[in-house]
């Protein structure tokens, strides 16, 4: 299988965190607001329908800021590695 671009990273991670956030969270949004009973599935699929392309859209827009807030709050590999002691 060919692989695409390392440009197109940043447009293929948030298709796949849209797609499975969107498919776990419409899924259980759906089974607790109606339940698990006859018609589960088209109401899971309605609800996917729109939850998907607006995840994919927040994933992909608000890229940048999670880094940010990321960076903000998570050590650098770097700065994680306690350096050799003085002799």
């Amino acid at each position: 299988m060919k692989k695409l671009h390392p440009k197109f990273t940043p447009l293929v991670m948030a298709f796949w965190m849209s797609l499975t956030m969107s498919v776990l969270m419409s899924g259980m949004i759906t089974a607790v607001n109606t339940g698990l009973s006859a018609g589960y599935f088209a109401r899971w699929l309605q609800a996917w329908l729109i939850a998907f392309p607006v995840a994919f859209f927040v994933a992909f827009a608000f890229r940048p800021l999670v880094q940010k807030l990321v960076s903000l709050t998570v050590q650098s590999p770097s700065a994680a590695v306690p350096s050799p002691p003085a002799k």
